[in-house]
């Protein structure tokens, strides 16, 4: 993996969608957890499921800049673009699960 396109300095196109990614990120987990548990999702955030959202986040924002998806900003996607975004957020998942394990379940 080559981390050089991820250390340089990013175009402020390429840092606005970098934001927004990882914005939505953040609210695809709460939404998640809005459609999983309905009105009880506001009181779990409140009782300790928040550290888990503030996990995936980092650890979606590590993942998004670390695979190279903001290399340029493109004004048209392509499949490949496609399959290196799914690529990502697959990869984001695959992480944040063994990293909240960790961190929660081994106290």
């Amino acid at each position: 993996m080559d981390l050089r396109p991820a250390l340089m300095k990013p175009s402020p196109r390429a840092l606005v969608a970098f934001l927004h990614d990882v914005l939505m990120a953040a609210l695809a987990f709460v939404l998640a957890l809005a459609l999983r548990l309905g009105d009880e999702a506001w009181r779990a955030l409140e009782e300790g499921l928040w550290l888990p959202a503030v996990i995936f986040t980092a650890v979606a924002a590590v993942v998004f800049l670390f695979t190279g998806l903001y290399r340029g900003v493109w004004r048209y996607a392509s499949l490949s673009d496609l399959v290196a975004i799914v690529r990502a957020a697959t990869l984001a998942l695959l992480v944040f699960l063994p990293v909240t394990f960790l961190l929660t379940r081994l106290e």
